[in-house]
């Protein structure tokens, strides 16, 4: 029995918190074989879950003296002081006047937490007989700057304040750094003991936690009023001679929320890493039978949705628009709490034939956009469509579920009389859908478009939907005479959409290329040997602001694509 597991990871910290607002806020699909890239999408999903820059900010007077940099994710603020680090998961309510000028208020460690008053997570990792006054210094500086223009004196304003993408606790213990970093929506930290450090000097307590234990993997978990967070067993290494050597290191309890590390034997000769991850949960997902997610995308509340395929008859259903297992193999769409603990709901997608989803979007007001490959599916659900008939073969679809999930606010089938396939999806502030995939139909749909031509015996697509989804903003053929197949698709602002995916068409479509000769396109071996691809298509999908070949001797795949 298979079953797909979804990690979230964060790092916590805090309890004598610095209110400050954070922001809430990638997908994947096909290379050439359908069936061989559906493992690399699964195996990616984690790397592309809630892929944005994090940058660390030094305070030179924005907000409370205690802060000496921070860094704000899509979901929490963590604020580094000298005695640990502070996690301020969400905003408070505050009252008129209660800020004032370019400072944030900060609540001492004691203060008590009225949920009347705070929508908000918060604890800290304080640490203890650790040196007073660390250096505290920026790592990796990045180009990134950052201004803060509050109130009306410009003496309190604060520009060009350069970011890194790494902050150093220097000899926060004798002969022990603590580095703390940025990965994709995240933070980590590392330990690292130099040449004569002692790893038993490291001790911290948790702070703000209802309590906390070690479990029986040698995983520190801590209960707070919002949920579990899980301290995994650290993973820790030493690099010696250019060979990474990996070192046991776990957890020790030191005394009642208190915890430190303890190492078997390992070269003190050599440093040290001990990088723990902590997840705000992780959970299965799937029935009886095999489940395999292909998608994720986050909303500004922090509800992960998820799509993919289960021939489970018992996968989890609730407040679905379809809670019966239709037949063979099915789409599932689930939604989560934020918190992970709970489903909003979950529901299947299909028809009598095989059906897949590959991809997954979700506007601002949380209802989500599927696209995927039925195949036979003659009676797959159709509402609103753009196309309600099944054209042959197999078709692309693309899906809208209404914010609860028990309804269809349109769904489409997407194809011609050959072989399609909707691998990624994306969609824009009005509520367009834009889809992108492959195609063997030479009666393919298209309008206002580009390429009104099929090129070769596989075509990439790009069509935009209207927000109602029955009918057509455009819809293109992209491709040139050999293979190709868009991978994923990202919009922008102004409504341009940006595609990659994979080329053995030598004359594929070039625009403003940054590498405008093939590198693939040929057999080795009995293989294909294929090029990425990326293009830009203006807002009104008749002409291409870019497109270039990009890889080089070897085979080389686009398989995802976001724009900032």
């Amino acid at each position: 029995m298979k079953k797909i597991i979804i990690i979230f990871g964060l790092v916590i910290a805090g309890s004598a918190l610095i209110p400050a607002g954070g922001s809430r806020g990638p997908r994947l699909s096909n290379s050439p074989s359908l069936k061989n890239s559906r493992n690399l999408v699964s195996s990616m999903a984690a790397l592309e879950y809630g892929k944005i820059p994090l940058y660390f900010i030094p305070n030179r007077g924005q907000v409370d003296e205690r802060a000496l940099f921070y860094a704000k994710t899509q979901s929490y603020t963590l604020w580094m002081t000298k005695q640990g680090l502070v996690f301020d998961s969400a905003r408070r309510h505050e009252k008129e006047g209660e800020r004032k000028g370019a400072k944030f208020k900060i609540l001492k460690s004691d203060t008590p937490l009225s949920d009347s008053e705070f929508g908000r997570e918060a604890s800290r990792l304080r640490f203890l007989d650790a040196s007073p006054s660390p250096g505290v210094v920026a790592l990796e500086p990045t180009e990134h700057r950052v201004n803060y223009f509050l109130g009306g004196n410009p003496d309190m304003w604060r520009t060009n304040i350069q970011t890194s993408k790494a902050v150093l606790y220097k000899e926060i213990y004798s002969k022990i750094d603590l580095k703390v970093y940025g990965v994709e929506k995240q933070v980590e930290y590392d330990w690292l003991v130099k040449p004569g450090g002692a790893v038993k000097d490291i001790r911290f307590a948790y702070q703000n936690a209802q309590k906390t234990q070690l479990d029986g993997d040698g995983n520190l978990i801590a209960w707070t009023r919002f949920g579990e967070l899980i301290h995994k067993k650290p993973l820790s290494y030493q690099e010696i001679g250019g060979e990474k050597v990996d070192v046991q290191v776990k957890f020790r309890r030191i005394e009642s929320d208190t915890y430190g590390f303890e190492a078997e034997s390992y070269d003190r000769r050599y440093p040290l890493t001990i990088d723990p991850v902590v997840l705000v949960y992780s959970t299965y997902l799937g029935g009886s039978d095999r489940d395999q997610s292909y998608d994720i995308a986050v909303d500004n509340l922090g509800s992960a949705y998820v799509v993919g395929t289960t021939v489970s008859p018992d996968f989890p259903v609730k407040n679905a628009y379809d809670s019966t297992w239709n037949t063979n193999v099915d789409i599932f769409i689930t939604k989560f709490s934020p918190a992970g603990n709970a489903l909003v709901y979950s529901t299947y997608l299909g028809g009598n034939g095989s059906d897949s989803g590959s991809s997954i979007a979700v506007d601002s007001s949380g209802s989500a956009y599927v696209t995927g490959i039925t195949y036979y599916s003659s009676d797959f659900p159709v509402q609103n469509a753009y196309d309600p008939t099944w054209n042959g073969a197999n078709d692309a679809f693309v899906t809208k579920l209404s914010p609860a999930g028990n309804t269809l606010a349109y769904s489409t089938f997407l194809g011609g009389t050959g072989n399609d396939s909707g691998a990624g999806i994306a969609v824009d502030s009005f509520g367009s859908a834009y889809v992108t995939g492959f195609t063997e139909s030479s009666d393919f749909p298209f309008f206002s478009a580009y390429d009104s031509t099929a090129n070769g015996n596989r075509d990439v697509f790009v069509t935009k939907f209207t927000p109602a989804g029955n009918s057509l903003a455009y819809s293109t053929f992209l491709g040139g005479s050999e293979s190709d197949v868009g991978s994923d698709v990202a919009v922008d602002a102004g409504g341009a959409a940006y595609v990659t995916g994979t080329t053995y068409s030598a004359d594929f479509p070039m625009q403003n290329a940054f590498d405008s000769s093939i590198g693939g396109g040929y057999l080795w071996s009995g293989y294909y040997v294929y090029d990425a691809f990326v293009t830009k298509i203006d807002s009104t999908g008749r002409s291409l602001v870019f497109s270039t070949f990009l890889g080089g001797a070897g085979s080389d795949y686009g398989n995802a694509i976001a724009v900032d």
